[in-house]
């Protein structure tokens, strides 16, 4: 009986020992399986992570492209602008006039003067010795007054002129024709354009007055200090200097009321037709029309 139950004992134990091995290597199985499973994961996880942010990146990529080539289009489209090219050449322009405008219009303080056998320096020309000199010296400072006020409603009408209307030689430029076209502009747009317009005209005549006035009184002061012929060819040089605005603000400011001539270009650009951002569709002016 003993040898029997020993031999029993010993296939227990080499069965136990079997099972054991099995599991080990079952269980070594599926952790290799796993181990491959999350590696084949963790793979795919990462490509469709480089994936996404190659998207990402290439989407991002086309976009600031996008973006670059329509700014370029943008800038390159403004600068070939009509409206761009006529405020960029005002700007010289108006500094230039400012120039001249100071020294047409401050006669006593730049015309060289006789103070006790020198020349009269700035300062001395400041001190005002009787009524005429006063007199003269005030008309100074109001013709420079008139001349600045003048020139903020010049540039006022410039850019509305050349924002709300532009320059075709293809259309007609008499007033009738002018008129007509200004149908197709906004009604609160042509108001601003015959308002600014109105208050140009006005404050130009008032300039030309000014000026007319300021260099007679003027010339009477710096001949009463005559120091040589500095005094008379300075005198008459800063007069000369705005000849030219004079003459270009009374050709502007007299005419009718649909002419509207651009006050800084040298061959007198007439402003006769809407622009065409600023027009209004058909069916407006088929409403307007009924109206």
């Amino acid at each position: 009986m003993s040898e029997p139950a020993v031999e029993l004992t010993s296939n227990i134990l080499i069965t136990e020992s079997q099972l054991e091995d099995n599991n080990e290597k079952n269980i070594l199985d599926f952790t290799e399986s796993q181990l491959e499973d999350n590696n084949e994961k963790n793979i795919l996880d990462f490509t469709e992570s480089q994936l996404e942010d190659n998207n990402e990146k290439n989407i991002l990529d086309f976009t600031e492209s996008q973006l670059e080539d329509n700014n370029g289009k943008n800038i390159l489209d403004l600068f070939k602008s009509q409206d761009f090219n006529q405020k960029i050449g005002v700007i010289p322009t108006v500094l230039f006039e400012l120039y001249k405008v100071t020294v047409s219009s401050f006669l006593i303080l730049f015309v060289p003067q006789n103070c006790n056998g020198h020349v009269c320096s700035l300062s001395e020309n400041f001190v005002t010795e009787n009524n005429l000199y006063t007199s003269g010296l005030v008309i100074n400072f109001i013709t420079m007054l008139s001349f600045l006020i003048f020139y903020l409603f010049e540039i006022l009408r410039e850019d509305k002129l050349i924002n709300y209307l532009e320059v075709n030689t293809l259309v007609p430029t008499d007033n009738q024709s002018v008129g007509k076209a200004l149908e197709l502009l906004p009604e609160e747009k042509k108001l601003i354009i015959y308002l600014i317009d109105k208050k140009y005209q006005l404050a130009g005549w008032s300039s030309l007055i000014m000026f007319v006035v300021n260099t007679i009184l003027s010339g009477l002061v710096v001949y009463t200090y005559y120091l040589d012929n500095q005094t008379t060819t300075t005198y008459i040089t800063n007069i000369l200097f705005m000849v030219t605005k004079l003459g270009d603000i009374y050709s502007t400011v007299n005419t009718d009321k649909n002419i509207f001539y651009s006050a800084y270009h040298k061959c007198k650009l007439q402003y006769n037709d809407v622009d065409p951002d600023n027009k209004i569709k058909p069916v407006e002016v088929e409403t307007i029309t009924s109206t």
